[in-house]
């Protein structure tokens, strides 16, 4: 009976994110201005590959990515599959929020990669930048230090996709948000329940500064762990630049995502989500944008953490570069990693190690883990 239920439930799971991600699919292939002819041979090719999965894969995934980059290659996987049968496998994720809790970082990450903590909830206790617990206090200010002119507020668990993060600046004796709400312990219990942080504000580096000064601006590093080797491969990279007036730079919240290679150097365009072409930044023309600063020693960071992550093969890293040329890591996403972005920019997102990949999925468990309150 348990095992049955499990059966079921994988499959309404995986009937329901194939509906959704199918229809987000067709949304893009309307917006896109031209539809690349792609050969009847190289279609066909698609198919056998993705087909192992099990059911015939939608060609609009691999004609959306193509049509973006002019890479006509066979290996693109759908967001169905992976979503369905690979990050499932390959990321166990029955430890997934333990180990993206922002509030568990510093217990394993090296400090000074990380932004400064100035307040955490865990569980609904607060609890100080050192973990100790902290049974009352009548303002947020007595942790903030003076210098400090901006915070950030965050719920520590399952933020993806930039959700609830808020920036306040200090004004007149305490701080406020953009919109004029008030900075208080009971603001925060209201607006983020339990388990959050207020952290330091980064002022980057002037190079992410030029290209959009509101919001903080980051490389998105894609690690895999060979299921061969056990070796960490960097396997994507994009730079990721939010909307003028955002505070964040996903591509939900109106950012775009331009590719990186391997040495640093950017591609030539950048995307929206809707897969819409940008050949500018702020007015800079991205062909005459130096290669991202700081980029090796990120790649290098992630390389190191993903080390230490043995229960997820994929991990998409944040880093930004902060006023001091401190590269920072603000957050790691081993769960519902997006993937649009890489292969609308760069190609296949597993490149030549496809094929691994594939045969381990077919050949192994995946988890799902329903995490919820009611």
């Amino acid at each position: 009976m348990k095992y049955l239920a499990k059966k079921v439930i994988n499959f309404l799971s995986a009937s329901i994110n194939t509906i959704i991600l199918n229809r987000k699919i067709a949304l893009i292939y309307k917006s896109i201005s031209s539809v690349k002819q792609i050969s009847r041979n190289k279609i066909l090719e698609y198919k056998r590959i993705w087909i192992k999965f099990g059911s015939d894969p939608n060609v609009k995934w691999f004609k959306v990515y193509a049509s973006i980059n002019g890479i006509d290659n066979p290996s693109y996987i759908p967001e169905t599959n992976y979503y369905n049968k690979v990050e499932p496998v390959l990321n166990n994720r029955t430890f997934s929020e333990a180990y993206c809790d922002k509030n568990s970082y510093h217990r394993y990450i090296d400090n000074d990669l990380l932004p400064r903590i100035y307040l955490r909830n865990i569980q609904g206790v607060y609890y100080s930048s050192d973990y100790e617990m902290i049974k009352d206090y009548k303002a947020i200010d007595e942790f903030i230090p003076e210098e400090s002119d901006k915070i950030i507020a965050k719920i520590a668990i399952d933020s993806g996709g930039g959700r609830e993060v808020e920036l306040f600046s200090r004004k007149d004796g305490h701080f406020e948000s953009p919109n004029g709400i008030i900075l208080t312990k009971s603001y925060l219990e209201q607006r983020f329940k339990k388990n959050f942080i207020v952290q330091e504000y980064i002022h980057q580096h002037e190079y992410y500064h030029k290209l959009n000064a509101s919001s903080v601006n980051t490389i998105r590093i894609l690690t895999y762990r060979s299921v061969i080797t056990n070796e960490i491969i960097p396997l994507q990279s994009v730079l990721r630049i939010g909307k003028e007036g955002a505070i964040i730079d996903n591509q939900a919240s109106g950012g775009i995502a331009c590719g990186i290679n391997k040495f640093g150097v950017l591609n030539k365009f950048a995307v929206n989500k809707s897969g819409k072409k940008f050949y500018e930044i702020n007015g800079l023309p991205i062909s005459n944008i130096p290669p991202v600063y700081k980029y090796d020693e990120a790649v290098g960071i992630a390389i190191r953490i993903a080390r230490m992550n043995f229960y997820h093969r994929l991990i998409g890293f944040d880093f930004c570069v902060d006023n001091t040329n401190t590269v920072k890591l603000i957050e790691l996403n081993n769960r519902n990693n997006e993937i649009n972005f890489y292969q609308m920019n760069n190609g296949p997102l597993f490149r030549e190690y496809t094929d691994e990949v594939i045969d381990y999925c077919i050949k192994n468990r995946k988890t799902i883990c329903f995490d919820f309150e009611i």
